[in-house]
């Protein structure tokens, strides 16, 4: 159980220092406040609990809701062993949908402001989607090159850049045709949480 809490800590500690600047930039959006949770949380992970309780201090509170109080349970959950938590409750699931559709809607203007207008025919679904395939070529060709720096946005990795381009793509895509992305992200997200180990035995 520790060394699975270690490679929790692990893969999120990098991230604390981001998240801390978000929060600095955007402190009244409901993205800040899960920013803080994630901090909090990790800290309480590393066994610095002032740290996490100074985080949080200033209230964490947005349209009523109380964010606190998942603090405390995901504290309760590491106080019995159990796994960290990657389950979803009505209010992470309401804050990524939220936020998933805002940035949703600003790519499809952006790319309808550029004439990049998806059409509702299988044909231009099949090109677009066929963009998309594109993108992650283009990520793969950033791997093979060793990943340099983004050209066009220098404070990223080029694979991160395409990997963006990926998902930009997708979000223009599905906020054209008004498609259901985020919910599906979520509950496809729950239906693998309950799949066998490697989907029952698949080599890759």
């Amino acid at each position: 159980m520790e060394k699975l809490k270690l490679k929790y800590v692990n893969q999120q500690w990098d991230s604390v220092e981001r998240f801390l600047g978000y929060v600095e930039l955007h402190s009244d959006s409901p993205r800040a406040l899960f920013s803080k949770l994630q901090c909090a949380e990790m800290y309480h992970l590393v066994g610095d609990d002032e740290s996490a309780e100074q985080i949080i201090s200033g209230g964490i509170e947005w349209q009523g809701i109380d964010f606190r109080e998942w603090v405390k349970e995901i504290r309760e959950k590491m106080k019995s062993n159990e796994p960290p938590p990657n389950d979803y409750n009505e209010v992470t699931e309401m804050a990524f949908i939220g936020s998933y559709r805002a940035i949703e809607d600003n790519a499809a203007r952006i790319a309808m402001e550029h004439g990049w207008i998806v059409k509702d025919t299988p044909e231009d679904k099949a090109v677009k989607i066929a963009l998309m395939h594109s993108e992650l070529s283009e990520a793969l060709e950033a791997v093979r090159e060793n990943n340099p720096q983004s050209e066009k946005i220098p404070d990223f990795t080029l694979l991160e850049e395409e990997l963006a381009d990926v998902i930009l793509r997708i979000m223009n895509f599905g906020g054209q045709l008004d498609l259901r992305i985020p919910e599906a992200i979520i509950a496809k997200d729950k239906y693998n949480s309950n799949r066998p180990y490697k989907h029952g035995g698949k080599l890759f």
